[in-house]
């Protein structure tokens, strides 16, 4: 009977084959996470608000609610701090057909930071949230205030 006795393999070639597995595996991890769309991140709401607004620098024209510049302060939000969590990050507008009220996404890391949209006692402000209003309701009543309003356009996209 032959016996074959097979030596183990240099130190060298384990070394390198284990630094070449370490080396790929973080990428193999990686490449199995999914990304999550840009437009399902964060807390957001659409709106149908007036404008507000001077039209000048120091107050330029700009959908109720949203912040002002890099001030980020609206009159109609004063009583929250811009850097709290409470805060809108984002916002994103048409203007409406009248050229009176703006089609609007406001993005915010908490829903806090709608609280003063969602009660609203102002008439023109219409609001509209993901899981509480259809889309097919949505959609109606922002073609009502922007003919061409195409959904697939609109939004805000954050990191």
């Amino acid at each position: 009977m032959l016996r074959i006795y097979l030596s183990p393999p240099p130190r060298r070639v384990l070394l390198t084959l284990l630094s070449l597995f370490l080396s790929l595996s973080p990428n193999l991890l990686i490449a199995q996470q999914r990304s999550v769309d840009p437009g399902q991140t964060h807390e957001r709401l659409i709106a149908i608000v007036p404008l507000e607004g001077a039209g000048t620098m120091a107050d330029p024209k700009r959908p109720m609610f949203a912040p002002a510049g890099n001030r980020g302060e609206s009159p109609a939000l004063t009583k929250l701090a811009p850097q709290s969590k409470s805060a809108i990050l984002a916002y994103s507008w048409h203007l409406s057909d009248d050229g009176k009220s703006a089609i609007v996404e406001f993005v915010a890391r908490d829903q806090a930071a709608f609280a003063a949209i969602l009660s609203s006692k102002d008439a023109r402000v219409q609001t509209f949230q993901r899981g509480k209003n259809s889309k097919d309701e949505m959609e109606a009543a922002l073609k009502k205030a922007k003919k061409d309003f195409d959904p697939k356009n609109f939004g805000v996209k954050m990191n």
